[in-house]
Order: structure tokens, then sequence, then C-alpha cells
């Protein structure tokens, strides 16, 4: 087992720091900058569906996060979308919740994990610009 699925077994969660190299990260946020296919409301803006529309994204999934992503799910992985949440400020923060495809289901589902969803912090995250709360397993 390594040490990001001892991690996620432990903790229910898992950091990897300074992943992404810095010039990427500049290129990502120009190109999210120039995007006119945005949903805006009060609260957030996101960018749906980028997977497939810009190099850049998928530059993002470099062979070693998808090696980490292997380890936790499987050779046979589906990466179903990128998508880029950027809460505005003053916006009120979620409450904590579970994505699919657990919110579908009755009880705490004991096999295998069926999904996984990833927060990639392209700048620090502070009270200041909208922190993310993780909720220890």
């Amino acid at each position: 087992m390594s040490l990001l699925q001892k991690e996620i077994s432990a903790q229910g969660f898992s950091v990897m720091e300074n992943h992404f190299d810095a010039q990427l990260v500049q290129n990502a946020f120009q190109e999210i900058r120039s995007r006119l296919d945005v949903f805006t409301n009060d609260r957030e803006i996101r960018y749906p569906h980028l997977l497939g529309t810009h190099p850049i994204f998928e530059s993002l999934l470099t062979s070693s996060l998808m090696e980490q992503i292997h380890q936790i799910m499987g050779e046979v992985t589906n990466l179903s979308d990128i998508e880029i949440v950027s809460l505005q400020p003053g916006a009120a923060g979620l409450n904590p919740h579970i994505d699919h495809p657990y919110v579908l289901m009755d009880q705490v589902y004991p096999g295998p994990i069926l999904s996984l969803q990833t927060i990639w912090v392209l700048q620090d995250l502070t009270l200041e610009n909208g922190a993310t709360t993780a909720v220890p397993k």
C-alpha cells in the first residue's frame, strides 16, 4: 500500500504539495481567464467541462498524478471532467457534503472506492480567498 493510499485510508484525504510547475500554473490561469463559457452567480464562477478544450488542461494530468490516481482507483479509471470553481468574495461556504455516486446511497458504502474527488489548488487557500475545509474520516 502506497503512502497516498495509507493517508486516504487513515484520514480520508491526502495532500500533495508543490505538484505543479509554477509556469504551468501561470499558463493555466491565463487560459482560465480567457474563457467565455462561464456560469456565474452571486456566489461563484464555474468553468465546466474543460477536459479536451485546451492542451493546458490535459497537461495538468501529469503521468505522476495519474499514477497516484491509479494506485487508489485501479488501472481502469475514467476521468470524467475537469471543472474550475471560483468562489466570489463574501460568498457563504458550503456545508459538508458528499458527491456522486455516494450521495445516491442510503447508507455508508463499505466496498471499494467508487469515486475520487480532487481539489487542485493553484494558489494558497486562505480565509480571505475562500479556504476549504476537509472533514477527516
